[in-house]
């Protein structure tokens, strides 16, 4: 049943790709890249939503501008006290 469901999730998928791919003019790599970065943002997000329910801990993503290497990435982690009145 489970692989019944990733097939169609897929096709789906990839009529979406297709048809933004003809409304947009865009190559379906294009567009397909596009639709990883979002799935991939959404899973990073589900899993700091579910951290931060868990522990509390909130993970904040911060783009740094200057000249910096463009692999140095820096994850900061705080408690947070949220008090309510």
């Amino acid at each position: 049943m489970l692989t019944r469901v990733v097939k169609l999730l897929t096709l789906n998928v990839q009529e979406l790709i297709r048809q933004y791919s003809s409304e947009l003019h865009l190559s379906e790599d294009v567009v397909s890249d596009a639709v990883e970065s979002l799935r991939q943002h959404a899973v990073s997000r589900l899993s700091a939503d579910t951290q931060f329910t868990q522990t509390g801990v909130a993970t904040l993503h911060v783009t740094l501008a200057g000249q910096l290497p463009p692999d140095v990435c820096h994850f900061l982690y705080h408690h947070l006290e949220l008090k309510f009145q």
